[in-house]
C-alpha cells in the first residue's frame, strides 16, 4: 500500500486493515502508553541521495498511531543527519478519524523494522564551496565599495 493509493481513495480503504512500508522521519511523539511516528514512502524511504538515490519523486507518508512500545523499536528517525528505520506498519486506515481530529492516521497493530537505519555522511563538495566562498568574498567587496561610494558623497 503506499500514500498516492491512500490519498487517491481513502474512502475505499477507510476502516480496513493494511500494511504499509515506509522510512520513520522527524521524531518518536510519545502520549502516555500510546505514540505518534510519521512514516514516509517517498522515493528516498530506502535509501538517501547521498547514498546514491536520483533527485526525483515526491514527499508522502502517513501519521500512524501505535503503542509506545511498538515505537520504541524504531531507533533511527530520518532527519538531514540520519537514514530512518525503514519499517513496514500493519494497522486500521482512518480517512478521517474520530479520535484525532478528523486527520488521516493508520491505527497500528504491529510494527516490523525491515532495515535498521544509519547516519549520513555529507561530503563537501569543493567546487559548491569554492562558489559560495566566491560569492560571499564578492559580496563583501561591493558592499566596501558602496560605502566608500556613499562616503564620498557626504
Amino acid at each position: 500500500m503506499t500514500s498516492t493509493t491512500l490519498v487517491e481513495n481513502a474512502t475505499g480503504w477507510n476502516g480496513r486493515i493494511i500494511s504499509f512500508k515506509g522510512e520513520a522521519i522527524g521524531e518518536r511523539m510519545v502520549r502516555g502508553g500510546m505514540a505518534w511516528i510519521h512514516v514516509n514512502d517517498d522515493a528516498y524511504m530506502e535509501k538517501s541521495i547521498e547514498a546514491g538515490a536520483a533527485t526525483e519523486g515526491y514527499n508522502g507518508g502517513q501519521a500512524i498511531w501505535l503503542s509506545s512500545d511498538l515505537a520504541r523499536q524504531v531507533r533511527f528517525f530520518g532527519d538531514y543527519n540520519n537514514q530512518g528505520d525503514l519499517v513496514k506498519i500493519t494497522g486500521v486506515f482512518n480517512a478521517a478519524c474520530a479520535d484525532h481530529g478528523g486527520d488521516m492516521d493508520i491505527h497500528a497493530t504491529e510494527l516490523f523494522v525491515v532495515a535498521t537505519g544509519h547516519p549520513v555522511v555529507h561530503e563537501i563538495k569543493m567546487p559548491r564551496a569554492v562558489l559560495a566562498a566566491s560569492l560571499v568574498l564578492s559580496s563583501v567587496f561591493l558592499f566596501w565599495i558602496r560605502q566608500r561610494v556613499r562616503s564620498r558623497r557626504l
